[in-house]
């Protein structure tokens, strides 16, 4: 777990989406989440939540109901999920280019939510931008 670690000068991108995962994979669902107040911020525990859920649909109605409850989050997973998409490639080198959220959303036609909980769970790079040697060998 310290690869995922906040605190690791060379965590993964998606370090708290890792981190939600492991929660809610390693959580037995009839007890509650085990939250560790220095490690799992709002954004680990929201992630988490959406995980338990997004592993518990069973159909499309439940993915409608998913993204009418969590609809930025559902969107920003979705683009993390599509490897190799041009899209997902232009998202992230907007984010590492500093541009704000509202102006990428606009250029990419997303939500600024979404563009905002992508960078928190899947391309955390933010408080990284100042260090080039993360951005070139992590980023």
């Amino acid at each position: 777990m310290l690869e995922i670690a906040p605190n690791n000068p060379r965590r993964p991108t998606d370090w708290r989406w890792q981190r939600a995962c492991f929660l809610a994979e390693n959580t037995p669902t009839t007890e509650s989440f085990s939250f560790h107040r220095r490690d799992d911020d709002e954004w680990v525990r929201q992630a988490a939540v959406f995980k338990r859920r997004l592993d518990g649909c069973a159909d499309d109605a439940d993915r409608r109901s998913l993204v009418h409850n969590a609809s930025d989050l559902y969107w920003a997973h979705d683009i993390y999920q599509d490897e190799g998409n041009p899209y997902k490639s232009e998202l992230e080198a907007r984010l590492l280019s500093r541009a704000e959220s509202g102006v990428i959303s606009q250029r990419l036609g997303v939500e600024a939510g979404t563009v905002k909980l992508y960078e928190k769970l899947f391309y955390n790079v933010e408080d990284k931008l100042d260090t080039p040697g993360y951005v070139y060998h992590t980023a």
